[in-house]
């Protein structure tokens, strides 16, 4: 038993007449009430002093417990500290030490070097041991009510994800709440104002909570109420709060407005901290539970002063990280004390451990924090020691790298933020900046302001600052900054970063066959980009997808598995479209683990821009389908199949509008911004394009020209009926909308140049599935349209304009890897690799881990593109198309590099085979030929179609029984 356990039960034994009913009836372990502001300033309550903010509640609060006035958060910013109270670990040992949005500020140049940031962290890591799981297994009931910030916005701005929210990270309840904060006001959602003194806005987050906490509990709970108060926007429709602070601000006051608004802002979230401890009291739990309020990090610059101290919210000045701290538990910790001893964020797990008897081996586990139980017990200071902090970062907001280079006192002003990291020891401070080696050190107990840098004065007390700081930050195996566009640094005393993940641009276009670039071979295509690419990087010349349709092929690439174990097994179709069992396919499963949510969780930012296509067309309403809940930071373009080659309706930031141009055009540009954003760190932009997908024109002038007056060389003229203009003038259309794919291809190539940053960037290009162009008859993919002058008539499940189809055109795609220092420029790649292949390559590429969680079905191509000789590498290919839309037809097939067997379920007169090393345009199907050599290879590659089928739980083999045409029952 912990001493702190030890303590209650002298200190309850020791009530007046209360030792038997103590010994019977008292819990030894208390409840665990934790209150977590937002944005609050250590100066802005009134028991800290502040001379204007009203807060009744948590002064009493206060007053009925202990308030040190030397409590940190662990990062000046959101996600950072809430992943340290959630660990028990410093952001820079977690390595989350940023928030989960898009990207990290831009740099601004002061002096010194200037820096490239590390990856930022978008999800608080599974593995991590969080105290709500700690406490769980020690037989608390855990619970979550309002604000996470520790995954990436999923959904919509600041949203749970389902694989990384609260009840992923051991709270047994949770409950997603904006409350009354202004972000729940939406559209037509602002509240009525309220005009009566006394009377504030209803918090359903808050009343939910207190209902918690009111309710019956046959076992001790730890209760996170996680305010959204006082992040902006500051916003409160108490009418009368403002009046009455426009009254009591003095006119003189700076920024005065805005403190006034805040001023009442501040005033509600004390109204709903003393909601709760109302409820507490009301439960009956009030004297066994341990209450601790405190903040994420300092207050906003713009709406509160922070002073005495210098600094705010973004910066590791004591403004930014100095912050409120009250803890309360009747007869245990004295009432109305104040505690000087330095006390932090990531205290709280060993802490709320020691409290719950759960166990935490601090040293073994490499935790930061302490339990503060012996503290509690004090008035006085408790013992010397130092505390960390880390922010590798510039200012995280867009257009701050123009703000003022001072950080001031009380001035009200946002300020830049720099790469920089601090440590206090005693009554020293030390911050070092990255950029030029600089360091402040301050003597915080006669200079709380940091206005006297004591760096000359006492120099040896900097060098041991220094030290300090130094060794905690190699211990922690720190993320440091390193200096921009050159190699990392050999002079820093701090321990050197490891080296940086490369970019990954994937770039992925739709219905692109393998013969429609010049580097395939074709001499009418004009792709010089696509070629120069494939000059310097290494080109699969047996590359295949897995279903030749986009929404199918599409899902098989995010996730490594075959599209029927999710059940798409057509497009998924506009809502408009009426076909057959379309309306059952609605979007990629939300439990699927992406390749972009493994690199994610490995630092790198994730953009898409482009069509995504697996959602219903609706995505942007219906978010559980959207890019944003599969692993992108942020997404541009279309959620459906998107068919518009100019002036399409795209996507961006949650709402759709009308863009002017050529949709491939408009795509690169943001492509472009894109990139230009995310140069300083690590990123996974998956670019892709729409072309080219018909309807192929308009295209650019100079896209059409090679084409204008070209006679297209035709793969199969010969084919009966074959509607040879028809199939020309598509051709000529075809191959231009690849131009126009090549041209921006080559834009977004000379972006990576002039940011130099190529040398960092692994460049993929492929496609969803291919293209027939006359080949066979058919042109389009997996669902052929018949290219004839006559059709063939239309049957029970086959509509006579289609040609359902598993031919090679339709599942052969280009694949190109340049990937410099790696990849052997001209390089030509003959093995058989399928789209499967791409999520483990891409994992591989970024040093990131496969998810356990996740079967994924392909193999990493890093060995190949490496050049290394892969023993016992499969040469051959399972695919599968269920035709749901148009027609049905229910197609798997197995290929070797000899034979192919193309089997429909649905109708075996529709099985094909074919003997590839003799007939590569698979022209002659020889499934009727009554011979044994072929009834042999048809038998074996049907057992090879079921050994498949079976191995990925396919739901079409429980309702098939017959055998392919030609093999003898």
């Amino acid at each position: 038993m912990n001493r702190l356990v030890i303590f209650l039960f002298v200190v309850v034994a020791g009530w007046p007449g209360l030792e038997i009913a103590a010994a019977e009836t008292a819990p030894t372990r208390p409840n665990i009430l934790f209150i977590l502001a937002d944005d609050l300033a250590w100066s802005d309550l009134g028991c800290y002093g502040h001379p204007w903010h009203e807060t009744p509640h948590l002064d009493r609060f206060a007053a009925d417990g202990m308030r040190f006035t030397n409590g940190y958060a662990p990062a000046p910013i959101c996600s950072a500290s809430r992943a340290s109270f959630m660990t028990g670990k410093s952001p820079a040992r977690l390595h989350f030490e940023f928030v989960t949005k898009e990207k990290p500020g831009r740099p601004q140049h002061r002096g010194g070097q200037l820096m490239r940031s590390p990856p930022y962290t978008m999800n608080l890591p599974l593995a991590e041991r969080t105290v709500a799981e700690r406490l769980g297994d020690a037989g608390y009931h855990t619970a979550f009510f309002g604000k996470w910030h520790l995954n990436a916005h999923h959904g919509r701005y600041l949203g749970w994800s389902p694989k990384h929210g609260p009840q992923q990270q051991g709270f047994q309840t949770a409950v997603e709440e904006f409350g009354s904060h202004p972000y729940s006001y939406g559209k037509g959602n602002k509240p009525a104002p309220i005009t009566a003194p006394g009377q504030f806005p209803v918090d359903s987050m808050t009343n939910k909570a207190a209902a918690f906490l009111q309710g019956k509990h046959d076992a001790p709970f730890f209760l996170m109420a996680s305010h959204f108060y006082v992040h902006t926007p500051v916003k409160t429709p108490c009418e009368w709060l403002l009046k009455k602070y426009d009254k009591k601000i003095p006119a003189a006051a700076p920024n005065r407005k805005k403190q006034i608004a805040y001023a009442a802002f501040l005033e509600t979230l004390d109204h709903y901290v003393g909601q709760l401890l109302a409820a507490l009291d009301a439960s009956g739990h009030r004297d066994d539970t341990f209450v601790v309020f405190t903040s994420d990090n300092g207050g906003h610059p713009e709406f509160t002063g922070n002073g005495p101290l210098r600094g705010s919210k973004w910066n590791l000045y004591e403004g930014g990280v100095r912050v409120p701290f009250i803890v309360r538990l009747p007869q245990h910790i004295p009432a109305g004390t104040t505690n000087s001893t330095p006390v932090i964020g990531y205290d709280l797990l060993p802490t709320f451990a020691a409290l719950a008897d759960a166990p935490v081996d601090i040293a073994a586990e490499k935790l930061d924090g302490q339990d503060l139980t012996a503290v509690f017990e004090k008035t006085e200071q408790g013992p010397d020691r130092a505390l960390y902090w880390h922010f590798p970062y510039y200012h995280p907001e867009k257009g701050y790298e123009k703000a003022q280079a001072d950080i001031g006192v009380n001035d009200f002003a946002v300020s830049q933020t720099h790469p920089h990291s601090a440590v206090r020891s005693g009554k020293y401070k030390m911050l070092f900046f990255h950029e030029d080696q600089r360091t402040e050190l301050y003597d915080l107990s006669e200079d709380i302001g940091e206005q006297h840098n004591l760096v000359q004065k006492s120099p040896a007390v900097a060098n041991e600052m220094r030290q300090l700081l130094t060794t905690y930050l190699d211990d922690a195996d720190a993320r440091l900054p390193q200096p921009l566009h050159t190699q990392a640094s050999t002079t820093n005393t701090a321990p050197t970063e490891k080296p940086r993940k490369p970019n990954i641009l994937f770039v992925y276009t739709d219905d692109q066959a393998p013969w429609g670039f010049g580097a395939a071979g074709n001499p009418q295509a004009h792709t010089p980009n696509i070629d120069r690419l494939a000059d310097q990087g290494a080109r699969f010349t047996n590359a295949f997808v897995t279903t030749p349709v986009c929404s199918p092929a599409r899902a098989s690439l995010m996730t490594s598995r075959y599209a029927s174990e999710y059940g798409i097994l057509d497009f998924i179709p506009h809502p408009r479209h009426k076909l057959f069992d379309a309306d059952k396919q609605i979007g990629l499963d939300p439990r699927s683990v992406t390749f972009a949510e493994v690199l994610k969780e490995g630092g790198y930012a994730t953009g898409l821009i482009g069509k995504w296509h697996l959602g219903d067309w609706t995505a942007v309403e219906n978010r559980d389908y959207h890019p944003t809940q599969h692993g992108f930071d942020y997404f541009m373009g279309l959620t459906g199949g998107g068919t518009t080659p100019d002036d399409p309706p795209l996507e961006e930031h949650g709402e759709v509008r009308k863009f002017q141009g050529l949709t491939t055009d408009i795509l690169t540009d943001r492509a472009i911004s894109y990139i230009k954003e995310h140069a300083e760190v690590p990123f996974l932009l998956c670019l892709n394009y729409r072309a080219p997908h018909g309807r192929w024109l308009p295209v650019a002038d100079e896209d059409w020209a090679p084409y204008e007056d070209l006679d297209p060389i035709l793969p199969h003229p010969d084919y009966p009926d074959l509607d040879v203009k028809l199939v020309k003038r598509k051709m000529r259309e075809y191959l231009a909308s690849i131009s126009g794919v090549d041209r921006n291809l080559g834009r977004v190539l000379r972006t990576l140049d002039a940011l130099d940053i190529a040398g960092d960037t692994v460049v993929i290009y492929t496609s969803d599935h291919g293209y027939n162009m006359g080949h066979n008859g058919i042109h389009h993919k997996g669902n052929g349209v018949w290219a004839t002058k006559t059709r063939p008539p239309t049957t029970k499940n086959i509509n006579g304009k289609y040609r359902p189809n598993l031919y090679d055109n339709s599942l052969k795609v280009p694949a190109i890897v340049r990937w410099p220092g790696v990849v052997q420029p001209g390089t030509v790649i003959e093995d058989s690799t399928t789209s499967l292949d791409w999520y483990p390559s891409l994992v591989e590429m970024a040093g990131a881990t496969l998810p356990e969680q996740h079967t994924v079905r392909g193999r990493s191509l890093v060995p190949l593109l490496r050049g290394e000789s892969v023993p016992g590498w499969d040469q051959n290919v399972y695919a599968e198309y269920s035709m749901i839309n148009y027609c049905r037809a229910f197609m798997r097939t197995y290929r070797t590099p000899e034979w192919k067997l193309v089997r429909d379920f649905l109708d075996p007169a529709r099985d094909e085979i074919y003997h590839l090393s003799v007939d590569p345009e698979e022209r002659v199907n020889l499934i009727g030929e009554d011979r044994p050599e072929i009834h042999k290879v048809i038998a074996y590659l049907d057992r090879e179609i079921r050994r498949n089928m079976k191995h990925i739980n396919d739901p079409l083999l429980k309702t098939i029984q017959q055998k392919p045409t030609g093999v003898t029952p």
